[in-house]
């Protein structure tokens, strides 16, 4: 498969860039498709961190990648560098006992989990509560919380 990455910047309260959300593309198109989720982001990864230099895309940014269910449970995110890596969980992950562990897990070992939008803060799979995810919204372009 051949796919693109889009990038979104996401600001912090001052509007300064916090860091990108990472979004694979397919193809040409700019635009998202009908590609699973465990699919994009295995390609997404692959295109950012093991074919390219992650930096190329967020400098010395945090870069947000959306981990799905099967990437959490198989500790998938702790293959990849703890500074600039957030994990994000989108919200169809539930908060499944084997998907806490891992997150506790993923936690544990100093990565920052931020949730979707649609998830509501204080939750299980943010263990530690991460200011990236506070309350559960982050800003983006052209907007400031």
């Amino acid at each position: 498969m051949y796919g693109h990455v889009a990038r979104q910047p996401i600001f912090d309260k001052n509007l300064n860039i916090f860091g990108y959300e990472l979004l694979f593309r397919d193809g040409a198109l700019t635009f998202p498709t009908d590609v699973s989720g465990d699919t994009a982001t295995s390609e997404l990864l692959s295109s950012t961190f093991l074919t390219s230099d992650i930096y190329t895309y967020t400098g010395i940014k945090k870069a947000f990648v959306n981990f799905t269910r099967n990437h959490l449970v198989n500790r998938i995110p702790l293959l990849f560098p703890r500074e600039i890596t957030v994990v994000e969980i989108l919200e169809d992950v539930s908060p499944e006992a084997d998907v806490v562990a891992a997150c506790q897990e993923i936690a544990q070992k100093g990565f920052t989990i931020a949730l979707a939008r649609g998830h509501p803060g204080p939750h299980p799979l943010n263990p530690r509560n991460s200011p990236a995810a506070a309350d559960g919204r982050r800003p983006r372009q052209g907007t400031g919380f």
